[in-house]
């Protein structure tokens, strides 16, 4: 298989390996979609659903950042890709709570893409009977997110905008955002070098002058297309890369657990080892 090289990150996955995911995913669940029944039985399977959708924008940031010309950029697109795989993870870590937790995946979401349309909705040129529908909307769809969290680990009666979908009991301590819900699948290590290590250049918190001049340093680079195979890799570039790729090899295993398809992810599995192992040995001598 050909490695891609790209500006800024070395994958071991092409584009083709991700099309491949989706394109599994999206045959499963169809599967039972040649009768009305079965599409009808598709429309009320949230887990299906969920997981098609993670999975879209999981493909979707994979090819983003093969194209992202700029660290700053890549390493956000990174923390995405992160983010995806704690979702995915998460609605599948407990099947008997599976569903539940994907349908408070769509409804929570749902609602909140409402709400942004109705935050907006004096520049978006509704006409009165529009604005009532759609309050009607949110109304019917905030309640049914509330009630999305019945027979979960914690039934709430309001969201609140800190409010997450996948918040719920872990002991005595609430999942209310990236961190504790990394804890909660045992990637506490994973967020502390990915996400929280990354988060500069997804919150604008600023940076010292010579990180400035390092990033600009690193961004010219790339963009005067002096980035060469031989050339010697900078310790960033090997940690984007091996980030990368653990989060994409990670995702692709919580995807052959829901295909029931094993083999999808065992054909990556001992090509991208030689692939780590010669990365991290790189001899810059």
């Amino acid at each position: 298989m050909k490695k891609i090289m790209t500006n800024n990150v070395d994958l071991y996955f092409s584009n083709d390996d991700i099309f491949e995911v989706i394109k599994e995913v999206e045959e499963y669940i169809l599967k039972d979609c040649h009768t009305t029944d079965g599409i009808e039985d598709l429309k009320s399977n949230y887990l299906y659903l969920a997981i098609y959708e993670i999975t879209s924008l999981f493909t979707s940031k994979c090819i983003e950042i093969n194209n992202c010309i700029t660290y700053n950029g890549a390493r956000i697109i990174c923390r995405t890709l992160y983010e995806q795989l704690l979702f995915i993870t998460y609605i599948q870590e407990d099947n008997s709570q599976s569903n539940q937790r994907a349908k408070r995946y769509i409804k929570v979401n749902e609602y909140r893409r409402l709400k942004i349309v109705q935050d907006r909705i004096d520049d978006v040129g509704f006409s009165e009977e529009e604005k009532k529908q759609l309050i009607e909307n949110i109304e019917l769809i905030y309640y049914e997110a509330i009630r999305s969290f019945k027979e979960s680990k914690l039934e709430i009666k309001i969201i609140s905008s800190n409010d997450k979908w996948y918040m719920e009991k872990n002991n005595t301590k609430k999942l209310s955002n990236i961190y504790e819900l990394s804890k909660y699948l045992g990637m506490e290590g994973e967020y502390e070098r990915i996400y929280r290590a990354y988060s500069n250049d997804t919150h604008s918190l600023g940076s010292s002058k010579n990180e400035i001049l390092k990033t600009l340093k690193q961004n010219f680079r790339i963009k005067s297309g002096k980035f060469e195979e031989t050339e010697n890799f900078f310790i960033e570039e090997i940690e984007l890369s091996g980030f990368t790729n653990f989060i994409i090899s990670e995702f692709i295993k919580e995807v052959s657990k829901f295909i029931k398809k094993p083999e999808l992810w065992k054909k990556h599995e001992k090509s991208l080892q030689i692939h780590s192992d010669e990365k991290w040995r790189y001899d810059n001598t």
